[in-house]
């Protein structure tokens, strides 16, 4: 997988040739996601109307509270809506050895206390609708193109829900 810097008007290309770099880009998956103000409303005020809140004053504090990157989630966890992202698989260019593609697994976490909202909408969808405009089709610097592929009901329990989205990343042409 080919990763664009660009610094000025000059552009490089660098490669993803080992595991150890994907943590470094699902990183900036997640800062991507805190940057969306209506995202974080939604994951942190469980009311009606999480969007008439105010912004979220420190949108990095919500990272691995509301937005993990460690895939773990408490099964006390029940009271507050939660993205997790993790790369399920990649697969390797034969010619160089370096990430062709790699999937990306968000899982939405959402109480069922918490679903209904002001609106039109719910909220589990309210936030995959925040993921899609902070993720889908877009290119994330340094990583290259998320193409969202589909999403399904992954869990329901008595307390929470959990939507799986499932995006994958091109390498650059």
């Amino acid at each position: 997988l080919k990763l664009l810097i660009v610094s000025g008007q000059e552009e490089k290309r660098m490669a993803i040739k080992n595991s150890e770099e994907l943590g470094t880009n699902l990183v900036i998956i997640a800062k991507r996601l805190l940057a969306n103000k209506d995202l974080c409303k939604l994951l942190v005020y469980d009311d009606a109307k999480p969007l008439n809140h105010e912004d979220i004053k420190d949108p990095m504090s919500l990272l691995e509270k509301n937005i993990r990157i460690v895939p773990k989630i408490n099964k006390n966890e029940t009271t507050e809506s939660r993205l997790a992202l993790l790369f399920t698989d990649g697969a390797k260019n034969k010619e160089n050895n370096e990430f062709k593609t790699l999937s990306l697994n968000v899982l939405v976490y959402v109480p069922l206390s918490s679903w209904i909202i002001e609106g039109d909408s719910l909220r589990p969808f309210s936030i995959m609708n925040e993921v899609e405009k902070s993720i889908k089709d877009k290119k994330i610097d340094g990583i290259g193109k998320l193409n969202y592929k589909s999403f399904e009901l992954n869990i329901l329990t008595d307390e929470m829900s959990c939507y799986l989205m499932t995006f994958e990343l091109d390498v650059y042409d």
